[in-house]
């Protein structure tokens, strides 16, 4: 059977049964849960903690789920989030986990940097929501469309019926707006403890 091919809910039902189904489902979701938790974990450990928690999870409870209550993915992320919840209450969880994945190492130097790139990423982003409410209507259509469709601004402009150059002002003019509400923020927060 084609598991690439798949939709998500179709593997779910399929991994209870098929190793081969959770590896796609694995390698189809994997990042994204961990940018989820990433903006929910206090480290990079806590971060792989949860995401193998999270896979552990799916592979315990995949026969009970059901298409006609939501999608897959809405299912993968309450997993998560409960996993990310529970992270430090659950001492048992962790110890089952442990042994599940004895041997293995979770996170290489390379990817616990990575993940804590995300978590700072997160918290970055989290700074932008009041810079970019406070953006044009037609500024934020032309982000999102580039963000969403991961086009170039010159194609997101024209799939927009906006010309390139057009869009370019409108982006440079996002780009400035966040850059002086920034800098007006910076000036009003308080003080690191190593700059008192």
């Amino acid at each position: 059977m084609e598991y690439d091919a798949l939709s998500d809910e179709s593997l779910v039902v399929a991994i209870s049964s098929s190793a081969q189904a959770f590896d796609v489902f694995y390698r189809r979701h994997v990042t994204a849960v961990m940018r989820f938790l990433a903006g929910r974990c206090r480290n990079a450990d806590d971060v792989a903690d949860a995401t193998a928690a999270t896979f552990a999870a799916v592979l315990d409870s995949c026969a009970t789920f059901r298409s006609e209550r939501g999608s897959a993915m809405g299912w993968l992320f309450a997993i998560a989030k409960n996993e990310a919840r529970d992270l430090h209450r659950d001492h048992d969880r962790q110890v089952d986990l442990a042994n599940r994945l004895r041997g293995r190492q979770l996170l290489s130097p390379d990817d616990a940097e990575r993940v804590a790139e995300m978590i700072d990423a997160e918290r970055a982003a989290e700074l932008l929501v009041p810079m970019l409410e406070a953006a044009r209507p037609g500024e934020l259509e032309l982000l999102e469309r580039i963000v969403a469709e991961d086009e170039t601004p010159a194609a997101a402009s024209r799939a927009l019926g906006i010309d390139p150059g057009a869009g370019r002002v409108r982006l440079s003019r996002l780009r400035n707006g966040i850059r002086i509400r920034a800098a007006l923020a910076s000036d009003h927060r308080p003080p690191t403890e190593d700059e008192r």
